[in-house]
């Protein structure tokens, strides 16, 4: 008889944990979901500010391009969060080239996968299965759970959501070129606004000045308080 009431009792309990387990589960996915999402939305809006700037000659001197043997390897530019990558995707990635591509494929071959591996000090980006195109590793640290890439407008772009809110890099990857010292004051007064417009929502900094040098948006004024 005792047996049998801990058998009904263990049999509730039991089930009253997996429904609990369940509901937090399917919670989890929702959030996932909606995280996905929003990483999406802002990598996707990154990109049309970015052609937006184009197409209005507005894009001079705004992203800084890495170029080897003649050839534009990379963008960039940076916020007060985020590193911003843009490159020009293999045909292969884009959907009005997929017939083309699939029609030069052999039998049996399987149609070829952007890799792209985004690592605290590390950034990995290639076809899979072969050699990646690049292969570095980062100037700063990024936080990868807020990192992110899509295909946007026929471009790849890849968000690198800083380590170290504020911080100004000086390259993406260690050994490549480093801002100038004009370049990195400006990014430094960019950044500088960015966090005042932060830290002072009801004001509009959008055409302040600085006078004279711009501190280092990252530890000015005892630094960024929240991150």
């Amino acid at each position: 008889m005792i047996i049998n009431k801990f058998r009904i009792l263990f049999a509730k309990n039991w089930l009253f944990l997996y429904q609990i387990f369940k509901f937090q589960f399917k919670l989890i996915q929702k959030v996932e979901r909606q995280t996905r999402i929003q990483k999406f939305q802002k990598c996707s809006h990154q990109v049309q500010i970015k052609n937006l700037k184009k197409r209005q000659g507005q894009d001079k001197n705004s992203y800084i391009m890495f170029v080897q043997i003649g050839q534009t390897v990379y963008e960039w530019d940076q916020t007060i969060d985020d590193v911003n990558i843009y490159i020009q995707p293999p045909k292969f990635v884009l959907k009005k080239y997929e017939n083309e591509v699939r029609k030069q494929l052999q039998p049996g071959q399987q149609m070829p996968k952007l890799e792209i591996i985004i690592e605290p000090k590390h950034l990995k980006i290639g076809i899979k299965g072969n050699p990646p195109f690049i292969n570095e590793s980062l100037t700063s640290l990024c936080d990868t759970d807020d990192s992110t890439w899509c295909i946007e407008d026929e471009e790849l772009h890849i968000i690198l959501q800083k380590g170290h809110k504020g911080e100004v890099w000086q390259s993406v990857f260690i050994g490549h070129d480093k801002l100038d010292p004009l370049l990195q004051q400006e990014i430094q007064k960019k950044l500088m606004l960015e966090r005042f417009q932060e830290e002072n929502p009801g004001f509009d900094f959008s055409g302040a000045e600085f006078n004279g040098q711009a501190p280092d948006p990252r530890n000015f004024m005892g630094g960024i308080k929240y991150n």
